[in-house]
């Protein structure tokens, strides 16, 4: 086993990417796997990679040391190449596992990372964590298969929702559903009064028009079951 600090290095454009390890040649073979199978964690180095392709990089070891003295040898060796900089080099950070100050744009980019990262689904919360929560949910109702909104927020949804259709025109359904909804409406009477209103509302609507045979048997076949249709067709 070998600790020290090593540099990654574009023979094309002279460009380094400076690490540290307890085990170089380790380190080496995780590396060079990684960006073979392109889901290296550096992706400016995976790019370049992908772009140069392995014969023009190149693994050199600089500098064997101590492991307690990695971290210092690693931000030195990253000043002396620039290697965090998008000019010289692949680094994202300044280096040093303890110490180290990540870029903006790093920042940035592992901020987007975290979001919605499905590692995160199955996180076990201590129980104090837990309890917290619990308490914070304590009378929020939920909307959207467990999602919470705030009362402002439902009162928003409420507002917009007034006087919205459900059904929206020319929305087809399935037949399944279709199937269902006549099977629904078997057997079911209309009274005398809301049969007036639909006739009233119809008046003058298709006057001149008949239906084809084809058509009055589709309409027949559609009503059948429905007393209100008994008749209406013959």
């Amino acid at each position: 086993m070998k600790s020290g600090i090593y540099i990654i290095c574009n023979i094309i454009n002279g460009k380094v990417y400076v690490g540290q390890s307890c085990n170089i040649k380790h380190r080496k073979e995780c590396h060079f796997s990684e960006l073979k199978r392109r889901v290296h964690y550096n992706e400016y180095l995976q790019r370049a990679f992908c772009k140069h392709g392995e014969k023009n990089f190149e693994f050199r070891v600089i500098e064997e040391t101590e492991e307690r003295l990695l971290d210092d040898r690693e931000v030195f060796w990253i000043i002396q190449h620039k290697s965090n900089h998008r000019k010289f080099g692949y680094n994202l950070d300044s280096g040093g596992n303890l110490n180290h100050h990540h870029s903006e744009v790093s920042l940035i980019k592992m901020s987007e990372a975290q979001r919605g990262n499905k590692r995160w689904l199955g996180k076990h919360h201590s129980e104090a964590t837990k309890r917290k929560i619990s308490e914070g949910r304590t009378g929020v109702k939920h909307w959207d298969y467990g999602k919470h909104h705030s009362k402002t927020h439902n009162l928003k949804i409420s507002k917009a929702l007034r006087g919205r259709k459900t059904w929206s025109y020319g929305k087809h359904l399935s037949i399944e559903t279709r199937q269902k909804m006549s099977n629904s409406r078997m057997g079911h009477y209309t009274s005398e009064a809301t049969r007036l209103k639909i006739s009233k509302a119809h008046i003058g609507i298709g006057k001149g028009t008949h239906p084809s045979d084809k058509t009055r048997e589709k309409m027949s076949l559609a009503l059948m079951g429905n007393k209100n249709a008994q008749g209406k067709l013959r």
